[in-house]
């Protein structure tokens, strides 16, 4: 079932999710295989909504049948105001625009929805870090790392990114969006 949902969602197009054409930049974050990635970008770039699409995009990729990935955000707030409202806002739109739905469960006390093939979306701020620590992720998305607080971005990525393990054959990625403040943080890790 895997290979044909795949098959069938790349039939589909971005369009089912209600994406319209991605920008160039767009659309070299959401094809790079890399295992670290970086959508650097000023407000209202698409970064988020790149970044969400990217993860709910891996969730569905057969490899990660049954695993579970994350979606971090920086407070519990935009967690629950911008990022869960906007991966609910693809699977209505798929199911809107596809007849079918992605979703086989969501677990909204945990902040987790699990995929018709099994994959698991946990969701997750990363104001208390050390929740993380522990998971085994297949692959997580990281929104504006830079305002980590606590003991700051470098040491948050240490800790999410020990949590994105190995997990068979799985992508086993790091995507991050980020607006950048000069040459620290998350861009001066990257560069």
């Amino acid at each position: 079932m895997n290979q044909n949902l795949n098959s069938r969602i790349e039939e589909y197009g971005l369009e089912v999710f209600g994406i319209k054409k991605p920008f160039d930049a767009q659309y070299r974050f959401l094809k790079s295989q890399k295992k670290n990635v970086l959508f650097c970008g000023g407000r209202g770039a698409g970064k988020t909504t790149m970044g969400v699409l990217k993860l709910l995009l891996t969730a569905l990729d057969p490899r990660c049948a049954g695993k579970a990935l994350a979606i971090l955000a920086p407070t519990y707030r935009q967690l629950v105001k911008i990022h869960e409202k906007m991966l609910q806002s693809y699977f209505q739109e798929f199911e809107r625009n596809a007849g079918w739905s992605l979703l086989k469960r969501h677990r909204r006390a945990d902040h987790i929805y699990e995929l018709v093939n099994g994959a698991e979306i946990w969701c997750q701020s990363f104001e208390r870090v050390e929740r993380v620590r522990g998971m085994s992720l297949a692959s997580a998305y990281i929104d504006e790392l830079s305002s980590a607080g606590g003991d700051g971005p470098w040491y948050t990525f240490q800790v999410i990114g020990a949590s994105v393990r190995d997990t068979g054959n799985a992508p086993c990625q790091i995507f991050l969006s980020h607006t950048p403040r000069g040459f620290k943080g998350v861009t001066k890790l990257f560069v």
